[in-house]
């Protein structure tokens, strides 16, 4: 039950940050910074689903 609670919680405070993200202020900075804002997302996110393929969780 905690460990449900646990993630839960992670979920909830990503969201959070997600939320306070101000596209418009994203796209107003230097253009190497999007680049590497979007390069390293791609990167967790290929990484994520390679944890998830691999160990099913």
């Amino acid at each position: 039950m905690l460990n449900e609670l646990s993630r839960w919680c992670l979920v909830n405070a990503i969201a959070a940050l997600g939320v306070k993200t101000s596209l418009a202020k994203v796209v107003k900075v230097k253009p190497s910074y999007s680049i590497i804002l979007v390069v390293e997302t791609v990167f967790l996110l290929g990484a994520a689903l390679a944890f998830v393929l691999l160990f099913g969780i």
